[in-house]
């Protein structure tokens, strides 16, 4: 009897405790391997100090922390976690004197993946270029990360077949150096690096590859980003300069057209351009019509002295209104009968304040009760563009006011404020400081409608709490200001959790403040503005000591392509939001504490929130939620197992197609285990065009007849002969070193002084560089060093990406004088090495072969402009010709030794072999092959090509002595006598290789586009080709495409280019036919080398 009464004291004496003792745990919801977790434990009502354990549990992780808190307290409880193994954790505190409870709950786990960024130093590379790039590793912190994974690198190219792949990388502060060399005949297309870490991907980078030729100036399109519609008109200032700076000059082709509308309302002007020009554009807007409210502006710039174009877009968006009226961080709710401030702030367009206006805004609050409550306002409006009202608004029935605004006579509905409703949390976060930045004191206001007693802050970001401190609020306070300096781990977005305890009650409130994205390193780049060709340039480079230094140094012209192969700031902060922080789902409904913080609070007190089943003290969790991202399946292709088929088109005159039915024996081979292939290309003298192909969907000859094509004729280049000049100055430094990339160095310390011989190229080279450091993390460039290389007399060419040998292309040389004097100049080029031949044309069909070392040409150039002139030659030797020119005047000179690309003539032939390979009895094998060169091979065209893959199909061992070879030349082979000559094509694809010189006319791709089944159209190699995707083509089609194209480069004697059409996912169903433009000398020569029949014509 005795035992049961003190049982029930006991008992009665435990409530009291529990009764008069309050507490909160919070944690972040999400925990992960290697990073720190800290606990918030708050005390806010108990009769002595508490002692507090804290456990995190789970499969691979244990660990348990004793705190002591007096009441009305706030500790931080840090724990270190090691790796983790996956499976379920959990968060559990324990009340063991003081304080008594148990209470658990469920975290997510989230796997360790550092963040991971590939650089290289360019974003497009032609054939045989050294790709470089630098791979980094990061952890949260943007320090570098400890990896202790197996790391591997796979490059892939255009066609995904594996280029190299490098295994067990070892990092040097978090950062992998590597490079890939090309080779001359690569696949084109997208390339690809990605990295994996034990398995896992983590980033992935693409690069491109094709044949192009550096863009040498730059186009910008300067207009208003915002204009009023009543206005009816749009101004632009067509911008255009060399990568050196300077203007130029020639003329612009403007077009307007309203986004999404039709051809119809496009207008189009031209303009001349001496470094700029002005157009104008009149306008009317149809109000019936909601396309017309953005505009867009595109310019061709049209070089004068070569023909080049550049071109650049703009957009324009229309307003109704001249002004943009907006509430301005006012609340949304307000209390009856009590005064609070609204603000407005009135602004341009554009998005700039309205200052300087005598008009007072107009500001209506109006409920639509019967009869209706309005009160009106009247402010003036201060030089930021802000009025400022003092709202007092009464009891009414309706809960809610409308705002309309209205100034000078442009009325704008503002918005609804509604009455707080009595359940509203009082608690309110207002962040004082406009523009929050690293290092800088932020302070926030802690606001409530009733006075309040203390609360406890916690500022939780890159998926952990980092600050918390409880604060006593003096008595009759409701509001109070918080002041702390943010670090980097705060950057660049953060969450404050506040929250108190008042009659039992859990008052509680959240608040995102966003900072400016900064780091906690620095690197400053100190580099001359200007540098003499191939000069020494010192680059000064200051970050903190012990830093991993990565420089990268490019030609500006390159990035006038593409500018995505370098580092991002804003990428890096991105990517920071991959370590935030989420509370498991509760399964319940209401508001949870914490939940926007990604935070999980464990509270005896009252919050308003409904839990899914009961919440349960003791260690049990009350929910699960575990991240897992599901494997993405492969995709499979509807029509992967159609009959394929060898009936393609083959092309007619103009483009237009008609139907082969080319039935020949063909063998397939299937492979086993593994297999290697050696393929042989080489290519044919034109005599042999009537060949009989490997491939059964090519036609079973090739003839030499030629098809016209609509071509623009060029605009020949005109020169004259000045009288001779003086005696030249002496002869002036050669300059041959002219690559894209300038610098891709690493360097390890704090300060640095690197000097470097800066390349001969006449441009601009963009510098920037990263620095990682162990404590501080990583830096970026805010913005790149910009070092022009210049001088003032100087001569550039103008070449294509290749010619074919014995084609003639017309050199030509363009003189350019930035002196304040004209000049006279003497051109010579070099031809000593005997690598072509100078020609003249005779007549339209004549020429003349010129045997000599050197040709002369004189010119004048005026003050701060250029001339130009042209040598015609006809390359001998495939691969690259020098050639060496050189400009003198009696002030100046320059010479410069270029490189030409020279491809070999003809039509490029196949064969393949094929060698089984099984390594399960001995660890290597050796084979031998013999190359069959046959006799009318184009000389210097024979190239052999290895590739080795494993056989997923398993086929049998049959027909090992055939195979064919796709036209993009992977190492893919197709068995073909299942193939269906009758098959309609699910897509198809044209591709129009155009002749030397000639490039298409993008403006003109929505004539393709228009035709019938076309899906798509692009181009590639610089404009050079045409590649066209059919929807789908039926064995009969006929389609004729409107091609246009005009001379970019003067070549003549062109050989024959070839036009393909093959299935887009078999291209071993392929059609091939070959065409030739006639062109003579006469389209191409200039001055002397024209002859008199030319002269005539």
């Amino acid at each position: 009897m005795l035992s049961i009464f003190l049982c029930i004291v006991v008992l009665q004496y435990v409530l009291l405790i529990q009764a008069n003792s309050l507490y909160t745990v919070v944690g972040p919801g999400t925990i992960r391997s290697n990073s720190k977790y800290n606990v918030v434990v708050s005390i806010h009502k108990a009769d002595g100090p508490s002692q507090i354990k804290v456990s995190l549990n789970g499969p691979s992780y244990n660990e348990t922390k004793q705190i002591e808190l007096p009441p009305m307290s706030t500790e931080n409880v840090e724990f270190e976690v090691p790796k983790l193994a996956t499976g379920d954790y959990n968060l559990t505190a324990e009340g063991i004197s003081g304080v008594f409870f148990r209470n658990s709950t469920k975290l997510n786990y989230a796997d360790e993946k550092p963040l991971t960024f590939v650089q290289t130093d360019k974003p497009i590379y032609k054939p045989a270029d050294l790709v470089q790039f630098r791979i980094l590793f990061l952890d949260e912190n943007t320090r570098p990360a400890k990896i202790d994974k197996p790391i591997s690198v796979l490059i892939t190219d255009g066609a995904q077949n594996r280029i190299k792949q490098l295994t067990d990388v070892k990092l040097t502060k978090g950062v992998y150096s590597g490079e890939l060399q090309l080779s001359e005949q690569p696949v084109l297309g997208t390339w690809k690096i990605s990295v994996s870490v034990d398995g896992d991907s983590t980033e992935t980078k693409s690069f491109d590859v094709d044949k192009y030729v550096l863009p040498k100036f730059e186009v910008i399109v300067d207009t208003a980003k915002d204009v009023v519609q009543a206005e009816n008109v749009i101004k632009a200032t067509i911008r255009a300069k060399y990568t050196y700076g300077k203007p130029v000059k020639g003329k612009a082709t403007v077009s307007m057209l309203f986004i999404g509308d039709s051809e119809d309302y496009k207008q189009q002007r031209t303009v001349d351009v001496d470094g700029k020009g002005h157009v104008e554009f009149d306008y009317s807007v149809d109000p019936d019509n909601d396309k017309q409210l953005s505009l867009e502006l595109f310019a061709v710039v049209t070089e004068e002295l070569t023909g080049n174009k550049q071109n650049a877009t703009a957009s324009v968006r229309l307003h109704e209104q001249r002004y943009i009226i907006e509430r301005l961080g006012t609340s949304e709710y307000y209390y009856s009968n009590k005064s609070f401030i609204y603000q407005i702030v009135v602004k341009n367009v554009d998005g700039t304040p309205v200052t300087g206006s005598s008009k007072n805004i107009k500001v209506v609050f109006r409920d639509w009760y019967n009869p209706p409550t309005i009160i009106n306002f009247e402010v003036p409006v201060s030089q930021s563009g802000i009025a400022t009202l003092n709202v007092t608004l009464p009891e009414h029935a309706t809960n809610y006011f409308n705002v309309v605004a209205t100034f000078e006579g442009i009325e704008t509905p503002i918005g609804t404020i509604r009455k707080a409703p009595v359940s509203s949390e009082p608690l309110k976060i207002q962040v004082n400081t406009k523009t929050p930045r690293l290092g800088h004191r932020v302070s926030f206001d802690v606001k409530s409608i009733e006075d309040i007693p203390y609360f406890v802050y916690t500022i939780v970001a890159r998926g952990n709490i980092l600050l918390s401190e409880y604060v006593d609020v003096p008595d009759g306070l409701k509001t109070y200001t918080v002041k702390f300096t943010p670090t980097l781990s705060m950057v660049p977005k953060a969450t404050i959790f506040i929250h108190y305890v008042l009659n039992n009650n859990l008052h509680f409130e959240e608040k995102t403040i966003d900072f400016e994205k900064e780091f906690s390193n620095s690197i400053i780049i100190s580099a001359p503005v200007d540098a003499k060709p191939g000069a020494d340039v010192k680059l000064r480079v200051k970050t903190d000591a012990d830093s991993f230094v990565g420089l990268l140094g490019v030609d500006q012209s390159v990035l006038l392509f593409k500018s995505d192969n370098d580092l991002s700031r804003d990428n890096i902060f991105n990517s920071l939001n991959k370590f935030t922080t989420a509370t498991p789902s509760q399964g319940g409904e209401g508001r949870y504490p914490g939940q926007l913080s990604g935070l999980v609070t464990l509270t005896n007190a009252n919050f308003p929130y409904k839990f899914a089943v009961p919440l349960m003290i003791k260690e049990t969790p009350r929910c699960s939620t575990s991240y897992t991202y599901p494997r993405r399946r492969p995709f499979r292709h509807s029509w992967q197992n159609y009959n394929r088929s060898n009936s393609f088109r083959r092309p007619s005159t103009y483009g237009c197609w008609y139907d082969v039915n080319d039935r020949r024996r063909t063998r397939w081979i299937n492979r086993s285990s593994h297999s290697s292939s050696h393929s042989r290309g080489m290519h044919k003298s034109a005599s042999v065009l009537n060949y009989n192909p490997q491939s059964a969907f090519r036609p079973s000859y090739y003839t030499t007849r030629t098809h016209n094509i609509n071509i623009l004729p060029s605009k020949k280049p005109h020169s004259e002969q000045p009288p001779p000049t003086p005696a030249p100055t002496p002869t002036p430094i050669i300059r041959k070193d002219f690559p894209e990339t300038w610098m891709f160095a690493n360097l390890d310390g704090d300060g640095f002084t690197v000097s470097k011989k800066i390349p001969d190229t006449i441009t601009s080279w963009m510098v920037t560089g990263f620095s990682l450091n162990p404590t501080s993390g990583i830096a970026l460039t805010k913005d790149p060093s910009k070092i022009r290389v210049f001088q003032p007399f100087f001569i550039s060419t103008n070449l294509p990406y290749s010619v074919k040998r014995g084609e003639v292309i017309a050199i030509p040389v363009l003189i350019f004088n930035y002196m304040d004097i004209t000049l006279d100049a003497e051109v010579v080029m070099d031809n000593s090495d005997q690598e072509y031949e100078f020609t003249e044309a005779t007549n339209e069909v004549l020429e003349k072969a010129i045997d000599e070392v050197r040709r002369v040409k004189r010119v004048t150039i005026p003050a701060n402009s250029g001339k130009s002139v042209s040598f015609m030659i006809r390359p001998k030797n495939v691969g690259s010709t020098t050639l060496k020119i050189t400009a003198t005047s009696a002030l100046a000179g320059d010479t410069i030794h270029q490189k030409l690309k020279v491809e070999p003539e003809g039509v490029t032939q196949f064969e393949n072999r094929a060698v089984f390979i099984n390594l399960k009895d001995q660890p290597e094998m050796t084979q031998s092959l013999e190359a069959e060169i046959p006799s009318e091979v184009v000389p210097q065209s024979e190239f052999i090509e290895f590739t080795v893959g494993g056989d997923l199909l398993g086929p049998t061992l049959q027909n090992l002595d055939n195979l064919v070879r796709m036209p993009y030349g992977c190492g893919e082979y197709v068995p073909l006598e299942e193939a269906d000559k009758d098959k309609d094509s699910n897509m198809a694809v044209m591709e129009i290789a155009l002749p030397s010189g000639f490039v298409g006319d993008t403006e003109s791709l929505a004539k393709i586009e228009a035709v019938d089944r076309v899906k798509r159209v692009e181009t590639k190699n610089s404009d050079s080709t045409v590649i066209v995707y059919f929807d789908s083509l039926t064995p009969g089609d006929v389609r004729c495409l409107p091609v246009e194209a005009s001379k970019a480069h003067a070549v003549a004697k062109q050989k024959p280019a070839s036009v393909s059409l093959y299935d887009y996912y078999d291209t071993d169903r392929k059609a091939t036919e070959y065409y030739q433009v006639q062109s003579s000398l006469c389209d191409i020569c200039e001055g002397g080398d024209c002859g008199e029949g030319c002269k005539k014509a």
